[in-house]
């Protein structure tokens, strides 16, 4: 939670390993890759399925920024979640008439000759 918690990549079948550079272990500010909060509000965003109550983990930290006594590193604790809806501040009022004059829908995400489906080029598939 706030970025405290140790490196992920540091432990192998729960077991502490060294780091991955000696900076880990002279400087006291690198502790942690992300903060819990901040990667799960992305991953919900994304709408990749999680198991996890995202509101319940942004109250878990403010509950341990106040346990802590200072602002720890997750911006979502102080940001909140995404608006889905965007935020008026950043809407891009152009997009809507260049969507259409190259003929897309106004809610279309990606061009209709792509498909539904990625394809990987043929010079990049695996031979």
């Amino acid at each position: 939670m706030g970025g405290m918690g140790g490196q992920p990549a540091n432990f192998l079948d729960d077991c502490p390993v060294p780091g991955t550079g000696e900076y880990y272990y002279e400087d006291p500010r690198y502790v942690g890759l992300t903060c819990l909060e901040d990667m799960l509000v992305q991953i919900d965003e994304m709408g990749i399925e999680h198991g996890y109550d995202v509101d319940h983990v942004l109250k878990l930290g403010r509950l341990m920024e106040k346990t802590a006594g200072h602002r720890l590193r997750s911006e979502a604790v102080i940001n909140g979640r995404t608006l889905k809806e965007g935020h008026m501040k950043f809407a891009r009022p152009g997009l809507k008439p260049l969507k259409e004059k190259q003929g897309e829908e106004p809610k279309q995400l990606l061009p209709k000759e792509w498909g539904d489906n990625a394809v990987l080029p043929e010079k990049y598939q695996p031979k």
